[in-house]
C-alpha cells in the first residue's frame, strides 16, 4: 500500500474516531430520537472498524463494510434523525469515493486480500 493511501486511511480513521466520540457524547445528552442516535453510534463504530480492517489487516471486506455502513448511516441520519439531506449525502458519498480512488488508481486494490 502506498504512502498516500496509508495517509488518507489514517486521516479517515482519526476523523471517524472523532465522529464516533462526538456521536456518543451527543447521544448521551439527547432527549429525542435516542434509539436512532444509538443506531448511529453503532454505525460509526463499525465504520471505524471497517477502516481499521483496510488499513491494518489489508482486507477488501473493510472497504465494503465502510461503503455499506456509510449508506446505512445516510438513511438513518436523513429519515430518522431529520438531518440535512445534502450534508448527509456528502458525508455518505465523498469519503468512500476518495478512498476507492486511492485504492484503485495506485494499484493498492491488488495488494488487498
Amino acid at each position: 500500500m502506498t504512502t498516500r493511501c496509508k495517509t488518507w486511511l489514517g486521516l479517515m480513521l482519526a476523523a471517524y474516531a472523532l465522529i464516533f466520540a462526538s456521536s456518543v457524547f451527543n447521544t448521551l445528552r439527547a432527549t429525542q430520537n435516542a434509539s436512532a442516535s444509538w443506531i448511529n453510534v453503532a454505525f460509526n463504530l463499525a465504520v471505524v472498524f471497517g477502516i481499521a480492517v483496510v488499513l491494518f489487516m489489508k482486507k477488501r471486506v473493510g472497504f465494503y463494510l465502510f461503503c455499506i455502513l456509510n449508506a446505512a448511516a445516510y438513511v438513518v441520519n436523513v429519515f430518522f434523525m431529520g438531518n440535512n439531506i445534502f450534508l448527509c449525502m456528502a458525508y455518505a458519498v465523498l469519503p468512500p469515493f476518495i478512498t476507492w480512488y486511492f485504492l484503485k488508481t495506485e494499484h493498492n486494490w491488488e495488494n488487498l486480500k
